[in-house]
């Protein structure tokens, strides 16, 4: 399969979520137990109206974030993402290259990708490399894409992973 401009092959393409709607979940259960609280223990209308807004205020600009989708597509050059619009497609933006690419770790909703560090400075490159979580980006693959994306990722950086 060929991308738009008939330039490279895709080896796999699928949507995920901006955003996990379990975040969601656990904000609006942290606002539902201080309300809670402050009905059942400080019996103050004032504190439930006000936790109230604030829980509207805090979750109202989450909710797009939730119903957004990106598509992403591994493909023979790197990875590339962009928003899912199907009115109006936007173009792929790429993510990394495989050339770019120094190691990646997989993670509960999906991949770290890291670049490789260009420090001259030994003990500042073992740091960064063994100890920081400075890491350049994430992804998301969650499921069946996963595995396949795993795969393709372990084909593709093989020997650079454990480097």
């Amino acid at each position: 399969m060929a991308n738009d401009r008939g330039e490279e092959a895709v080896l796999h393409r699928w949507t995920e979520r901006k955003m996990q709607p379990v975040i969601l979940l656990w904000v609006l259960a942290v606002f539902v137990a201080m309300i809670l609280v402050a009905h059942l223990f400080i019996r103050s209308a004032e504190a439930v109206k006000a936790l109230v807004v604030g829980a509207v205020a805090f979750t109202v600009p989450l909710v797009p974030a939730v119903l957004g989708r990106y598509e992403y597509r591994l493909t023979e050059k790197g990875l590339e993402r962009r928003t899912l619009d199907p009115k109006k497609p936007k173009p792929f933006e790429r993510i990394f290259a495989w050339s770019e690419l120094g190691h990646v770790v997989p993670v509960r909703h999906g991949f770290k990708y890291y670049r490789p560090v260009g420090d001259v400075r030994a003990p500042k490159r073992f740091w960064r490399r063994y100890f920081s979580d400075a890491y350049s980006g994430e992804f998301h693959a969650l499921g069946e894409d996963r595995v396949i994306v795993r795969a393709l990722l372990d084909e593709r950086v093989g020997d650079r992973s454990s480097s």
